[in-house]
């Protein structure tokens, strides 16, 4: 629609001046078209309007989010050379792309480079950097950070905090990450429900629930709320308090997710519970909820922690049927299963799957315990990890 009104204003002989190709730049940089994002800026050129600070931050910006931090480096380099004068936004852009590309090296050079052009850092430069810095495991280069911001007279926001009390949560420091949310209340702040969030999913983690709960309001909470202390209360094994939440949650207008049915649905297969655990997934799918490689590995666990392989077999091909593929820990469970009912044939069959589907194999094959086959891999992880790791990303990108 904008490039449509740039050529009808074009063909009626009316020529664009920069606030319009900026504009116009801009809106398409933030739904991700960069390409006619540089016809409007090639257009620029041809119009002898040279482009000035916003112009390049918002292009920059654009190509960061769509991962092109190469594009993004000559950009910027063309800025320097044709000396148009740079401030904190362009920086911030550029700074928090090169982090979540995984690039720290640059990213610092980058904040260097502010330094050697004089330019303050605001809240804004320091956020994306302390972010990045905690995203890649960096929490004390990220405190450090922190304490320069406070020396020169800069307080952190409420997103700060937030996202130091979550990184210290994933390191293990629950003291550190409550001493954050004092700090954050000491500065004035009110708890968001993307603090609130974060304090609950990480009290949970670390099996303090009952700390998790006092954490919960239902005035502020959303969905993210709910799914964390859902999850919480189902690792807990606490499944009659689940029941009564989830039924907040739907009465609080959130309709509950994959995660909340799949966190529900292990812990039900855990207990062996799982006339409930099939129930509560055909209950997923009539929400229009499609179950996920999680909801299927945790069904397959459930059927061979008790012996039921020839179920458990008919869950994985109905898994296949419908197009998800398998991973490592899914043939994990299903050769442990068969190596309990000394199954050699079937095992070598779902070695040959593995193999063709070139997920490569380090077995050792020993006689324990009365069992022909015991099966040991490297490089596995347990389901229960691997549905922790995919339920986290998910809140930072939504809320951080």
């Amino acid at each position: 629609m904008g490039f449509k009104v740039f050529r009808d204003m074009s063909g009626n002989g009316v020529l664009p001046n920069l606030v319009v190709f900026t504009s116009l730049i801009d809106g398409y940089c933030k739904v991700g078209d960069m390409e006619v994002a540089f016809e409007l800026y090639e257009e620029m050129g041809k119009s002898s309007l040279s482009p000035n600070v916003v112009t390049y931050t918002a292009l920059i910006d654009g190509l960061c989010k769509k991962g092109m931090l190469g594009n993004a480096d000559s950009l910027f380099a063309k800025m320097l050379k044709v000396g148009v004068e740079l401030n904190s936004a362009v920086y911030t852009s550029i700074i928090d792309g090169q982090f979540k590309k995984g690039n720290v090296d640059d990213a610092l050079k980058y904040l260097s480079g502010m330094h050697d052009q004089g330019i303050s850092l605001d809240v804004a430069v320091y956020g994306a950097v302390i972010s990045g810095l905690c995203n890649r495991g960096r929490l004390d280069r990220a405190t450090e950070i922190k304490e320069d911001m406070m020396k020169s007279g800069l307080a952190p926001d409420r997103m700060i905090f937030t996202t130091l009390i979550d990184a210290y949560f994933k390191a293990g420091n629950l003291k550190a990450a409550l001493n954050e949310y004092t700090e954050l209340l000491a500065k004035g702040f009110e708890p968001d429900v993307v603090t609130l969030s974060t304090l609950i999913d990480g009290l949970c983690k670390h099996g303090h629930l009952n700390e998790a709960k006092n954490y919960f309001s239902k005035e502020k909470a959303n969905e993210i709320s709910y799914t964390v202390l859902i999850d919480g209360m189902c690792k807990e094994g606490n499944l009659s308090e689940v029941e009564n939440i989830c039924r907040e949650m739907l009465e609080a207008g959130f309709v509950p997710d994959k995660y909340v049915y799949t966190s529900w649905i292990a812990e039900l297969c855990k207990q062996g519970n799982l006339v409930e655990a099939f129930r509560l997934k055909n209950k997923m799918i009539q929400s229009g909820i499609t179950p996920d490689l999680l909801t299927y590995s945790s069904l397959i666990f459930g059927l061979a922690d008790k012996g039921f392989m020839i179920e458990a077999k008919q869950v994985f091909d109905d898994m296949l049927k419908r197009g998800i593929t398998p991973d490592y820990a899914v043939y994990d469970i299903l050769i442990r299963g068969y190596a309990k009912q000394d199954n050699e044939v079937a095992i070598l069959c779902l070695h040959d799957e593995m193999r063709k589907r070139g997920l490569h194999t380090k077995v050792n094959m020993v006689e324990e315990e009365g069992n022909l086959w015991q099966t040991v891999y490297s490089d596995l992880h347990p389901i229960n990890e691997r549905k922790d790791a995919e339920i986290v990303n998910a809140i930072n990108a939504s809320v951080l």
